[in-house]
């Protein structure tokens, strides 16, 4: 049989030359009008899912917002997006051999065909194998990612126990111009009370709250932390992410301490905040560093390998992996390695040099929203021989990551490869723990810290924040505090320094390969 390889998006695909034919354009001129491919469905036979590319039941026209690059859309049916995702998930997806093989002609939508096509399989704890599976807006999720932008109020909400709590709020927005502050809870969205809204009603809340789109304007009572109602008007708009939310120096009598709380590892804008907050830790001369992920759901897998070389530099082997990507059978055991990335690389200016702190230790605050990227990172800089200190608790568990693609106005997110360290572990599917009894080992998903919960009575950074200033005695004393673990405020009906789960989109729990 003959064979070609060429480039599609960006993805390396073999095709016979019957496809070739076919698709002209993949290494040639493109051809909108090509003629649709059959969709004949045959169990177990996959044609390249090149074939099926770009072939959309409503294709679109124009050019992309933010890549300036024109759509490839071409007019086709469901049935080829739904064979393009079966022939690409068996391609790429890492557990392919546990895929079911579905006829895509029986589906009328693709994200529904999609949703599909993933494992069933569980965990040997039981958990779901695979959490991470979903699709977006590839405009509005690119808008994240090119712009640092997202739609909203600037507010972050986080879910305890039944109740919307404020975990933070972005400068220069709607709610910080409102006032509204960590701590808050939500009572009531436009007249109707929360906690005996229908079924109807909670639907309406939740899009207005999570995903309003942009001019809506609605009424929000919350709840302040001493009790008293707190009414605030906002409209939605685009809102600048701050991926450096704070970064401070904490001054102690054992030398000065650096504060970093980073939330996100998925947007460009990212390098050159991490670029400006390390520049003001090095020319300070920090003595220790606590990096606050406790909200940090992961991104770009190379942001973390500059993260990495940011708090380490030439304490780490910059020649050894940092992070090591692997994939399914069909590549030939083939991985991906990044080591320490020592340049930003899509900031808004050409590649400017990162400079490092070069320490050898670092505190990290997590909580069960810490996920993907900063796992990865914490996971790198233990197979470097970095100390990590874990201060909170335990991650979401997820050593997978993506090399998502698009098609026909969805960008597709499968788990595609699994990551290790310099040392080859990688097995942290139930998170990272932090444990006080001396079992730490880089070889194994427990970290020597201390557990404590989230304190939403206090902002980000304060050094009386439980969280922080764990980490703090814990520096100071080499040991946990006696309280750590049980340490409660409460506020109204409930506790404020509790685990909860963050309101945010699938597409910020990712890592995500280049």
């Amino acid at each position: 049989m003959h064979l070609s390889i060429c480039l599609w998006n960006n993805t390396l695909i073999v095709m016979t030359l019957a496809v070739i034919a076919l698709l002209m354009s993949g290494c040639g001129g493109y051809d909108r009008h090509a003629t649709p491919p059959e969709v004949d469905w045959v169990a177990g036979n996959y044609e390249a899912f090149g074939l099926y590319s770009h072939f959309c039941e409503n294709p679109r026209t124009g050019v992309h917002p933010y890549t300036h690059q024109a759509f490839l859309d071409r007019q086709g049916s469901t049935a080829h997006q739904n064979h393009f995702l079966r022939s690409w998930s068996h391609a790429k997806y890492l557990w392919y051999k546990e895929l079911p093989d579905l006829d895509p002609n029986s589906y009328d939508n693709s994200g529904d065909y999609f949703n599909k096509l993933k494992t069933k399989a569980l965990t040997a704890n039981g958990n779901i194998k695979d959490r991470f599976h979903y699709s977006e807006d590839e405009v509005i999720g690119d808008q994240l990612t090119y712009t640092g932008e997202q739609g909203g109020y600037g507010v972050r909400w986080k879910y305890v126990n039944g109740t919307r709590y404020v975990a933070w709020v972005e400068p220069n927005t709607p709610a910080s111009q409102a006032g509204i502050q960590r701590g808050m809870w939500l009572s009531h969205v436009d007249g109707v009370a929360i906690d005996s809204a229908s079924a109807a009603q909670a639907e309406v809340i939740k899009t207005v709250a999570d995903t309003p789109p942009l001019g809506t304007t609605a009424a929000f009572m919350f709840v302040t932390q001493a009790g008293d109602d707190y009414p605030a008007t906002l409209t939605a708009q685009n809102v600048a992410v701050s991926a450096v939310y704070s970064r401070s120096i904490i001054t102690t009598t054992t030398g000065d301490v650096g504060y970093l709380a980073f939330n996100t590892f998925n947007t460009y804008t990212a390098e050159d905040q991490l670029k400006e907050a390390f520049d003001f830790f090095a020319s300070n001369t920090i003595d220790d560093l606590v990096i606050d992920l406790r909200y940090n759901q992961g991104g770009f897998v190379y942001i973390g390998a500059q993260l990495g070389f940011l708090v380490a530099g030439n304490q780490g082997d910059d020649q050894a992996a940092f992070t090591v990507l692997q994939y399914n059978d069909k590549r030939n055991n083939s991985t991906k390695t990044y080591r320490f990335i020592k340049n930003t690389r899509n900031g808004k200016n050409s590649p400017q040099p990162l400079t490092s702190v070069n320490l050898n230790r670092v505190y990290v605050l997590t909580t069960g929203n810490t996920c993907s990227a900063s796992e990865g990172f914490i996971n790198g800089l233990r197979g470097l021989g970095i100390e990590v200190i874990q201060i909170g608790s335990t991650t979401c568990g997820k050593p997978h990551g993506f090399n998502a693609i698009s098609n026909c106005g969805r960008r597709y997110f499968s788990v595609i490869f699994e990551t290790v360290n310099a040392q080859g572990f990688g097995d942290y599917t139930d998170g990272f723990s932090p444990v006080d009894d001396g079992t730490d080992n880089p070889l194994n998903n427990k970290i020597n810290g201390c557990t404590v919960g989230d304190d939403l009575t206090r902002a980000l950074g304060d050094k009386n924040e439980a969280m922080l200033q764990t980490a703090l005695f814990h520096r100071a004393n080499n040991q946990c505090p006696p309280t750590a673990a049980s340490y409660i405020q409460s506020i109204h009906h409930q506790p404020l320094h509790v685990e909860g789960r963050l309101i945010a989109p699938l597409s910020s729990t990712v890592m995500r390969d280049e």
